[in-house]
């Protein structure tokens, strides 16, 4: 294989809302044991072994999120495609 045939890919989960799971605190504070937010987007990212960088795949859980409510999907730097699980299928994998 040429080596701009040759593309490594990875996926990862971006826990957006999620607090540190460790912090500074004084030790008069009685705070322990926080629920950990679980709402996230899968990120797919993908380089060629010469530099060519393909389009990131962001999976969410929304069709339509607020937060693109004044934008047109098409526009982002991004392809974005949504399930309700935000996880990487066959089908999303093949489409990208």
């Amino acid at each position: 294989f040429l080596p701009e045939n040759i593309f490594n890919a990875d996926e990862t989960g971006l826990y957006y809302r999620s607090l540190p799971q460790r912090s500074f605190v004084l030790k008069s504070d009685k705070r322990k044991g926080i629920k950990t937010a679980k709402e996230r987007i899968t990120v797919l990212l993908a380089c060629s072994q010469t530099g060519e960088k393909l389009p990131p795949l962001v999976i969410g859980y929304a069709e339509n999120p607020r937060c693109f409510k004044a934008l047109k999907k098409n526009s982002l730097p991004v392809m974005y495609r949504w399930n309700k699980r935000a996880w990487m299928t066959a089908r999303l994998f093949l489409e990208w």
